[in-house]
This record gives C-alpha cells, sequence and structure tokens, in this order.
C-alpha cells in the first residue's frame, strides 16, 4: 500500500470540528472554547461541523448527519484539518458507510481519540492517508497543556517533524470529580530492546473488534501503541483476544499508553509483559498517551522506532507533506 502524507498547516487554515462519536455534553462548552482558543492561538480558523451539537439516541447527530459533516469538510478546499471534538461511542457505525474514495481524493489531516480510531484505522487501510491518533478538541486541547504539548502539536501538523519527549510535567485531568489525579513517574522499560516499524493502534478495547471487521488491520511489523479506559480484567480479555489472533507475533514492537481506570499504571505493564513472555519484542511504558492526560499525536503508518537503551521514541519520517 502506498502511504500518503496529508498537507502539512499553515496560518490561516481552517480546523473542521466534528463530532462523530457523540455530541459534546453542554458542560464542556469551556474546553470546547479553550481548544478553539488554542488553536486560533497558533494561527488556525476553526469551523464547527452543522450537526455537531445535535442529538440522536444516546449518541451524537444520526448517521447520515455525522456522516454530512464528515463529507462536506472532505469537500470543503477551506478545511485542512478534520478534528474530533472528544470521543465517546458511535465512529463504528459509520465505517462501512464513509466515502473513501472521496477521502483519497482529498487527503486532509485526520485526528481524534478514544473511538476515533474507529475510523482513523480504516481511513489509513482504505486509503493509505497517515492518521493520528491521540488530539482531540476537549479532551487534550481544552484541558491545561504545557509548551511541550504545544509544541508536539506544532512540529506534527506544521513541521512534519515531531518529538516524542517524556513529559515529566505533565497535567493529568479528572475524568469525574471522584478521580483521584495520579503522579506522573515517566517512562518505563517493559521489555527491553530496539525496533522499528510503522505505527498502528489506539484504544485497546476497540482493536479487536476492528481486527475482525471487514477492514482487518495490517499489524506485519508494526508497533502497537494503545491505552485504556477499561479495569484489569477488560483489558487482560481484550489483550488475551489480540494474542489468539496472532497479532503479538506479526509486530515489532509495544507502546503501552496511559490506562486510566487502573490507579496502579505497573499492574497493566506486569501484566501485559507476562502475557507476552514467550516474544522478544521490546515494550516501552509512557503517559502521553490516553484519557484524562496531555497526549501527544502518534501518525498511525508513519515509521518509528522505539529504543529502551536510550528510553527514547522517534518518528523516523515526515507525518505530512
Amino acid at each position: 500500500m502506498k502511504v500518503i502524507k496529508p498537507p502539512r498547516l499553515k496560518a490561516g487554515d481552517t480546523v473542521g470540528i466534528i463530532a462523530p462519536s457523540k455530541a459534546p455534553y453542554t458542560r464542556h462548552q469551556e474546553r470546547i472554547n479553550q481548544g478553539k482558543d488554542f488553536l486560533e492561538s497558533i494561527g488556525l480558523k476553526v469551523k464547527m461541523g452543522n450537526n455537531l451539537y445535535k442529538s440522536h439516541y444516546f449518541k451524537g447527530a444520526s448517521i447520515e448527519e455525522r456522516l454530512e459533516d464528515i463529507h462536506d469538510f472532505y469537500k470543503d478546499p477551506e478545511v485542512k484539518m478534520i478534528m474530533m471534538v472528544c470521543g465517546g461511542v458511535g465512529c463504528d457505525f459509520m465505517v462501512h458507510k464513509l466515502d473513501y474514495k472521496l477521502i483519497e481524493q482529498n487527503p486532509k489531516i485526520f485526528c481524534g481519540m478514544s473511538d476515533g480510531n474507529s475510523l482513523a484505522v480504516p481511513i489509513f487501510q482504505k486509503t493509505g492517508i497517515i492518521t493520528y491518533y491521540g488530539i482531540d478538541l476537549t479532551g487534550t486541547l481544552g484541558n491545561k497543556i504545557n509548551e511541550v504539548t504545544k509544541q508536539n502539536f506544532i512540529d506534527t501538523f506544521f513541521e512534519g517533524k515531531p518529538k516524542i519527549l517524556e513529559n515529566r510535567n505533565m497535567n493529568f485531568h479528572k475524568w469525574d470529580e471522584r478521580m483521584e489525579l495520579p503522579k506522573y513517574e515517566g517512562w518505563q522499560c517493559i521489555r527491553k530492546g530496539k525496533a522499528s516499524g510503522e505505527l498502528m493502534g489506539g484504544i485497546l478495547h476497540y482493536l479487536p473488534d476492528l481486527s475482525y471487521s471487514v477492514f482487518p488491520i495490517d499489524y506485519k511489523n508494526k508497533i502497537l501503541f494503545f491505552e485504556g479506559t477499561k479495569d484489569l480484567n477488560h483489558s487482560m480479555k481484550n489483550l488475551l483476544t489480540l494474542k489468539n489472533k496472532g497479532i503479538f507475533s506479526e509486530i515489532s514492537g509495544m507502546i503501552i499508553g496511559y490506562f486510566n481506570s487502573i490507579k496502579d499504571q505497573m499492574t497493566i505493564s506486569d501484566m501485559i509483559a507476562e502475557l507476552t513472555k514467550e516474544y522478544d519484542f521490546p515494550i516501552i511504558q509512557i503517559g502521553e498517551l490516553g484519557h484524562c492526560v496531555e497526549n501527544y499525536s502518534f501518525p498511525i503508518g508513519c515509521k518509528a522506532t522505539i529504543d529502551t537503551e536510550k528510553m527514547s521514541i522517534t518518528i523516523d519520517e515526515g507525518t505530512v507533506s
């Protein structure tokens, strides 16, 4: 498959905001405003999808209306980046209805997180256009972020040369008021080694579903990255599904992100080390990937290298053209 890098952003470009998972909550309007302020502060314009705030049952607008917003932004020559407002449940309803020919003919930056990989991965698989997992309007940009995260956004989408660095001053935010904010312990080596390959992944509990869909994921020699929102038992079940499907025999390396429902992050990494003990691929655990954290954008389809001796993750090619 030929990999296509979408055009880079420049000052004056427009970002189209969509809600393919669910409509944003009213209480999140402050986050929407803050995310919009950030984009405008770096020289971008923001256009909201016509159906952004509509609600159809427990999701966002109807499937047809959500598709309309996506397709309208791919047709709009002013829109250079399409960004999800938030995650949730519902993206997978549209996988088989997307106009992939339209998308392929109009390569643009597509970014989101959570169930956004239900769109980001199929778009890459069907068109070869690199997509981006990690950033959305409210989950990261709508919360407090530091200069490292801001610079990563600029480096990824304007310059095409992002640095994936340990962000020890990263801000966590609460999923709800009962949540305790953790202390970030930094990157951890779970299994030593060095590996290169194209990045592939997203939120853990959607990866098994995508693997069994009509758009199966190609994991051959890929670096698998994932984060999660489920507890240890559900996470184990999802990982075991990937293992039983033979995916761990195909990948070259693994990046574990943040699991916001697990209090001690080392329990998930210890479990993964045990589950993958018969394999020799390197594993590194980071905090800058997940819910309730300052996310980097991980370019699906871009070549990357993890090196546990240097405790580094490098993006080995440009992320935009």
